[in-house]
């Protein structure tokens, strides 16, 4: 058992859309061949990145949309919003249901912040073996590095 207790972060929000409506799909700026959508909420923007990579790995599908709503974890707009929206796109709803659920089973398992003693800070310490194409994106590195979320 770690000294530094997990504080786990969820989901607060969920859906998937089976059939986007094509005005929607310009709007997004989604790409050629994107007919469905998982959407979720976060509430941590950190790991609401890791789990949507961790998603495209799972899955064939990949992140469409990715947006930080931070304005502190205990300041969001709304009991769903959380701090992050993701979106995974593919061609049809079976895929992005598989990387939904990739996305709630990391979120819910494998990253979560810690907390330094009762009332010392929260942070966040996870590794990740092989970033996918929106993780290496976004870290400005190559598909498939290594690296150390902190």
């Amino acid at each position: 058992m770690s000294a530094f207790p997990k504080v786990p972060v969820t989901i607060p929000a969920s859906r998937i859309i089976p059939s986007v409506d094509p005005g929607l799909a310009r709007a997004l700026g989604l790409p050629e061949g994107v007919r469905s959508l998982a959407v979720f909420t976060c509430d941590s923007d950190d790991v609401g990145v890791i789990v949507l990579d961790e998603a495209t790995k799972a899955s064939s599908c990949e992140a469409v949309y990715a947006r930080s709503l931070y304005a502190g974890s205990r300041y969001a707009s709304g009991p769903f919003s959380g701090e992050f929206v993701g979106m995974l796109g593919a061609g049809n709803p079976s895929d992005v249901r598989a990387g939904l659920e990739a996305v709630l089973a990391h979120a819910g398992t494998s990253v979560a912040f810690r907390q330094a003693g009762p009332e010392g800070p929260l942070f966040l310490d996870h590794v990740v073996s092989a970033c996918g194409g929106h993780l290496a994106s976004v870290a400005g590195v190559e598909a498939g590095t290594a690296l150390a979320y902190l």
